[in-house]
């Protein structure tokens, strides 16, 4: 009998893996980052979330998870997602911060329903580029 990898749910959206639960965590084992419609930052953290490229405005908004974001200020005057959110905590700060920068630099290119449902509640569905009709990938 083949063991199911014990982070992933079966159920899958597009082809993509959707994220696996631990409670109310959402563990990020492994996030497909092909729906991304935007360049990204090239130092962003291989995953869903990223800064778009170009984009950052020096807001201060991501120094409310500094575990997520790095900042360089001296050279590039750019932030990006340093790390993916792993725990519950760091996810509810990613969306934090999403909800609080100025103008949706910081984008989920995800699959995960749930994140995508939570981003619509706070008003932030035009982050996600799963809804994103405005450009092809």
């Amino acid at each position: 009998m083949a063991r199911r990898h014990p982070t992933m749910n079966p159920e899958n959206v597009d082809g993509h893996p959707r994220l696996a639960r631990d409670g109310d965590c959402v563990l990020n084992r492994r996030m497909s980052t092909s729906l991304r419609k935007h360049p990204a930052h090239p130092s962003n953290a291989i995953g869903a979330f990223y800064v778009v490229d170009g984009c950052c405005t020096l807001c201060g908004v991501p120094e409310y998870a500094p575990a997520l974001f790095e900042l360089d200020v001296a050279h590039e005057r750019h932030c990006w997602v340093k790390r993916q959110p792993a725990t519950a905590t760091e996810l509810d700060q990613m969306l934090e911060v999403i909800a609080m920068a100025d103008l949706g630099c910081i984008r989920y290119g995800g699959t995960d329903l749930d994140i995508i449902e939570r981003l619509k509640a706070i008003n932030e569905a035009d982050t996600v580029d799963a809804l994103d009709s405005s450009r092809e990938p």
